[in-house]
């Protein structure tokens, strides 16, 4: 009975985790609610919000699920025993298999020597042959011997050449002592391949982290591309209006119901919310000046907001609207052919790393020919 309940309460305990891991990557809804409202103003927006949830849920699931594989690979790769290597109970091979074609088979072993003098280890790569390939070569050391470590390592590296060169078909029988009485071990080198997959793995981890309100922030920025773009186009069209003797209001209304603000049916983030502005001015007597006030307000475009004060100030005070409109209107289009200059600085930026890609891919294939000649 108490191992159940312990058991139960491991379990609650390991599921509270995982939701909190679940919704560190995922996102907080109060979150993705508020960001919403700014865009969009007050409203329910759970669907959506949902939906943006369950989507990072799914991708946060796929992220686990490849790690988990790819750690049971790394696993099976290095610690999974070699059926061609025979090894003793303390985990030292006796002898490997000897490759079946007349190739060579490479073994990184990790060598240890125990003397008086003391312990040598080094890593070292085990090259065994076909007993048919290269019978009568023997090893020899290009190196001067400069210490006792270099002449124990070149005395085992020659041992494991005569035991290559050995009558025996199958296998090589790996030596165990040198000529001194000194005695010697291979054992299997482990390859780090599971520190790089952690490692992997937690910059995968932190990438996803950052870009968990990836969706929301790429709304964000199109919305205000979108204001930046269609704003100077908006303002025009009503000073050519207020120009023919029509009222703000009335302006207003007709640049919106001749669905012509950007001169074509694209229905972007501006276009879409002045038209709501304009369902909730007719419909439920919104106020106009106000909607457009907090309109400019939530996108924080800095020329919006004094256009939307230009517009309320001429509504409650009376006060001149059209020269004050046309020259935030000037300034408008100004700040839209700077911007365009700038998008294009960055365009011509980002092809500077695929063309220096380029010219170093080209500089090798004329002076590869050139270096395998030497």
């Amino acid at each position: 009975m108490k191992d159940n309940i312990w058991f139960k309460n491991l379990m609650i305990f390991f599921k509270d985790k995982y939701l909190y891991i679940l919704n560190l990557f995922t996102g907080k809804k109060d979150y993705y609610i508020e960001k919403y409202q700014k865009l969009y103003g007050f409203g329910d927006y759970s669907f959506e919000v949902d939906n943006e949830i369950a989507s990072n849920k799914k991708k946060f699931q796929l992220v686990i699920l490849v790690m988990i594989i790819g750690f049971i690979c790394v696993m099976l790769i290095d610690y999974m025993p070699v059926s061609s290597i025979k090894t003793s109970s303390s985990g030292n091979i006796i002898s490997v298999e000897r490759p079946k074609n007349d190739g060579i088979k490479v073994i990184p072993v990790e060598v240890k020597s125990i003397s008086k003098k003391g312990t040598i280890i080094f890593d070292d790569n085990l090259k065994i042959r076909n007993n048919l390939t290269n019978k009568n070569r023997i090893y020899t050391n290009i190196k001067p011997k400069k210490s006792y470590r270099e002449e124990v390592i070149e005395e085992i590296r020659s041992d494991v050449e005569s035991a290559n060169n050995s009558n025996d078909k199958n296998n090589v029988l790996l030596p165990t002592t040198l000529k001194n009485g000194e005695k010697i071990s291979f054992g299997i080198k482990k390859e780090k391949n599971l520190i790089y997959v952690v490692v992997l793995a937690v910059l995968v981890l932190f990438i996803f982290y950052k870009n968990r309100y990836n969706e929301i922030t790429k709304r964000e920025r199109e919305a205000a591309y979108s204001v930046n773009k269609v704003l100077p186009q908006f303002i025009n069209k009503i000073i050519l209006l207020l120009n023919t003797g029509l009222v703000f209001s009335t302006s207003f209304h007709k640049v919106v119901a001749t669905n012509d603000i950007t001169g074509n049916d694209v229905k972007d983030y501006f276009t879409k919310e002045i038209k709501k502005i304009d369902d909730r001015v007719q419909k439920n007597n919104a106020i106009l000046h106000k909607e457009l006030l907090d309109f400019a307000k939530r996108t924080q475009n800095q020329e919006f907001i004094r256009i939307a004060g230009i517009i309320a100030d001429s509504v409650e005070r009376g006060s001149d609207i059209v020269s004050k409109l046309e020259i935030e209107n000037r300034n408008l289009w100004f700040q839209r052919k700077k911007s365009i200059e700038e998008r294009g600085y960055i365009a011509q930026s980002k092809m500077i790393g695929p063309l220096v890609l380029l010219l170093l891919v080209l500089v090798i294939i004329t002076i590869a020919p050139a270096m395998i000649e030497i």
